[in-house]
This record gives structure tokens, sequence and C-alpha cells, in this order.
């Protein structure tokens, strides 16, 4: 398979590896925060609880109402997936980046395996599925569905699917409860009830520094 400005390899796996031959000038480290750095830095201890997976049945249950038009060819798929790893925007953001896409032969489900893969059945190739399982790869690992995703998934859909689709889309969120913000305050403070019931526990609780 050719794809234009694209080296595709093909996997052991039923995928194909994408690596964009275009460079824009990427950083060549992960640049997550922005100009909000601070606020969106996690703490270095890991709390128990951090691997909670707090927002994912709204950010699920948001994306349902948005979702448009039909699935695309697994060609189409991979086009598209090329088209954003060659985007000089996507490179100025979050660098150049290889991403294998396999087919989701055997699944039901889209997934993403941290920064390597994503996979996707054909139920799931459209675009907005697309870009969400892209910017799991974007996130850390611990991320999940919280805040900093759901900020990334906001900016992938307005890059390309446009300022509609990322209208609708944040409303939606904002309609079900879905936090895409940074905590603007933070309470450093253990408490008793902190300590008994990690079920609340928040991970941007303390990402602001000190004083």
């Amino acid at each position: 398979m050719k794809i234009k400005s694209t080296d595709v390899q093909s996997t052991c796996e039923g995928g194909f590896r994408l690596t964009p031959r275009a460079s824009h000038g990427g950083r060549a480290c992960y640049n997550f925060f922005g100009k909000d750095q601070n606020l969106w830095r996690h703490q270095t201890r890991m709390s128990p609880g951090l691997d909670r997976d707090w927002q994912r049945t709204k950010v699920y249950s948001a994306e349902r109402v948005v979702r448009r038009g039909a699935p695309m060819s697994y060609a189409d798929t991979l086009r598209f997936v090329a088209k954003v790893l060659n985007s000089a925007t996507f490179q100025r953001r979050w660098g150049v980046r290889t991403l294998e896409v396999r087919d989701g032969r055997g699944r039901t489900r889209a997934a993403a395996y941290g920064s390597s893969y994503i996979t996707l059945p054909d139920w799931a190739r459209t675009r907005d599925v697309v870009l969400h399982e892209i910017a799991h790869t974007l996130c850390p690992s611990w991320e999940q569905h919280g805040r900093l995703f759901a900020r990334t998934f906001l900016e992938l859909t307005r890059l390309f699917q446009g300022k509609a689709e990322h209208d609708a889309l944040r409303d939606s969120f904002r309609e079900r409860g879905v936090r895409f913000t940074p905590r603007r305050k933070a309470s450093f403070t253990v408490t008793k009830a902190k300590r008994r019931s990690r079920a609340v526990f928040d991970p941007f609780d303390d990402l602001l520094p000190r004083g």
C-alpha cells in the first residue's frame, strides 16, 4: 500500500505502521501542556486510585450524541491517520510520530495501546473514533479519559473535523459534565476522609505548585 508522504510498513498483527516523511519542526519531546504547563503537570508520586477511569462513561455518552458519518474503508482510514501525522500543526504540537494502525480483527471495540498502536474494527473507522484513539496515544498512560485526554480530543477535532464539530463535541461534554480544563485550585491537605476513601481521588488535586 502506498500513501502520500508516508512510509508504510506492514506488520504481523494485521496492521500497517505509518511513519510521516514530512517534518515541520516538531518538538522532540511530548508537548502535552502548552501554555498551561504548571496546571497540567501531574504529581510525581502516583497515589492509589490514580488508575481509576473516572470519566469514561461521560465521554462515551457525549460522543454518541454528536457522532456522524459512515465508517471509512480500512485504506481510507490509513490515509486519514497519515494525514493527521503529516500535518504541520500536529507535528508542531505533538512532534513527529510513528503509529501502527491495526484492522481490529477479532475485536468488538476500538482501542489504543500506549503511544505504539491503535486497533479499529469495522464500525470504529469513523473520523471521530479515529481521533479519539489518536488522542489516547498523545496522553500519558495514566490519563485514560481524564481532563487532559478530553482537551486533546477537542484539539484534534478542531484541527481535523472543523469548528462546527469541535463546538458540538465541546457543548456535549459540558452538558454531560465531562471536564476538559485543568483545575484552577488545588488542595494540598490530605484529610482523614481522603485517606479513608480513594474513590473520590482526583489526579489533578495537586497540580499547582505550593505557594
